[in-house]
């Protein structure tokens, strides 16, 4: 999973009952794996479909949707990554280094092809807030050289107001949803509408609330989703390479090494 580079930190930590192979419960059953977070949970990204303000019903959204279906699934490859652990390192006729290897390799595919499908859904969730976003950015900039013209004259009656008369003009645009007159201030350098560029960002807002309030609740919403995906991506492949211990594994190989090149030797 592609979800963050430093993923894999301070996963050694986490580990519950990896003894080291000299150590005097190597033999011994450990004890229980750790249960998964309960962030990796489905019900987690279920929260984010909207409601229909007149009934208060859930309505599905597809993306939100399918985030949770990748969580789900998510949940269900921690649990069995758990259960397959505390299945491995139950056996005794295996040394320490054979569990855990045993369960590093069982719980990758166990895994992995859960973690590429939370990548898909991710991917789907920031193309989708990437369209909604272009789409609510602001009015569409003029096509011709009417167009153009028309809004350079915006701008210079605009320029030309005091700041009174200015916030007016505005008010009236959005009254009468004036595209025209308000695309010619948005597409444009704030200055050559006589206001800041702060100005500028204040009425973007006030045409988008106006204009798209459905989109921009949806933006917030499949951000939020996207964020708990995220972790609970991140929690998954922690977990699973929480139950075992990458040093014990990597001790047992370099010394079959060692051990392998003595006989060949």
């Amino acid at each position: 999973m592609s979800i963050s580079p430093t993923m894999k930190e301070g996963h050694e930590a986490a580990i519950n009952g990896n003894e080291s192979p000299g150590s005097r419960s190597a033999t011994q059953v450990p004890p229980s794996r750790p249960k998964p977070s309960p962030s990796i949970n489905e019900a987690v990204i279920d929260r984010y479909h909207p409601k229909d303000p007149a009934t208060g019903d859930i309505v599905p959204d597809n993306i939100v949707s399918r985030l949770s279906v990748a969580v789900g699934a998510a949940r269900l490859a921690a649990e069995k990554a758990q259960r397959v652990a505390e299945a491995i390192m139950a056996n005794e006729f295996w040394t320490v280094a054979a569990r855990h290897k045993a369960v590093q390799d069982k719980c990758h595919r166990i895994t992995e092809p859960v973690l590429s499908t939370l990548d898909n859904a991710l991917a789907a969730c920031r193309k989708e807030i990437e369209t909604l976003t272009t789409k609510t950015a602001g009015p569409p900039r003029p096509q011709d050289a009417a167009g153009y013209f028309l809004a350079s004259e915006v701008r210079q009656r605009l320029a030309s107001l005091s700041n009174e008369d200015r916030e007016a003009a505005f008010a009236q645009a959005l009254a009468d949803e004036d595209e025209a007159a308000l695309g010619a201030v948005l597409v444009g350098s704030p200055m050559l509408s006589g206001i800041t560029k702060a100005r500028q960002q204040m009425l973007r807002a006030a045409w988008q609330k106006q204009r798209f309030a459905p989109e921009l609740a949806r933006i917030e919403r499949l951000q939020k989703a996207l964020t708990d995906t995220e972790r609970a991506g991140t929690l998954t492949l922690n977990y699973s390479l929480s139950l075992s211990s990458a040093a014990i594994v990597a001790r047992a190989e370099a010394s079959d090494r060692v051990m392998r090149e003595a006989l060949d030797s």
